[in-house]
């Protein structure tokens, strides 16, 4: 890595944490392996057989399709602004969007492996006053997103998360915006 990436990384990783007191990693898991239906077998007597997909885990010497699905940039993009709207929503009534946006949350983060393992990584900034409910309406409201969703919320207590979350961002980011991710401002 060279100096110059390395301080750009630095410098993301200061302001990363800086800017939110909650680690967020959201997962999609769209690679949990199980059996997807419709399955077809062909028996000795050449009958084709529909067989309906478990949705059970896969272990070994079961016969199993892939049950990934592919999730797109702009689908990420969509979740987090929905995401974002169902926080706000909850923590300060239906007229959210009306708060000056330092009122109201806000986060930036990355999309890694948007190719296999997608998962998103945040820091996510709370008004103080809505710290303590935070945990429980964010985790509520990602698990709405899919079945095989899932949140991981931290407290950040160092830079380490922000050294962590742009590890291998800067280079990819610069290659493709849609990797970063921030929530829109407030409308006022």
């Amino acid at each position: 890595m060279s100096s110059l990436t390395a301080a750009r990384n630095a410098a993301m990783a200061d302001f990363i944490t800086a800017s939110g007191q909650w680690a967020i990693t959201l997962a999609y898991n769209n690679h949990r392996p199980g059996t997807s239906g419709p399955c077809y077998r062909i028996t000795s007597e050449g009958e084709c057989l529909r067989i309906g997909g478990s949705g059970i885990a896969a272990h070994y010497g079961i016969n199993r399709l892939a049950g990934g699905r592919r999730i797109s940039l702009e689908q990420v993009h969509r979740d987090l602004d929905r995401l974002h709207a169902r926080v706000d929503r909850k923590l300060f009534g239906c007229r959210f969007n009306e708060l000056p946006g330092e009122q109201r949350t806000a986060f930036v983060g990355f999309v890694e492996h948007a190719r296999t393992n997608l998962h998103v990584h945040l820091t996510w900034r709370v008004p103080e006053t809505r710290a303590e409910e935070f945990v429980s309406v964010i985790a509520e409201a990602w698990r709405a997103t899919g079945p095989a969703a899932t949140i991981d919320v931290q407290p950040i207590r160092d830079a380490g998360w922000g050294r962590y979350v742009t590890k291998d961002q800067w280079g990819a980011a610069l290659d493709d915006a849609a990797l970063f991710v921030a929530s829109r401002p407030a409308a006022r």
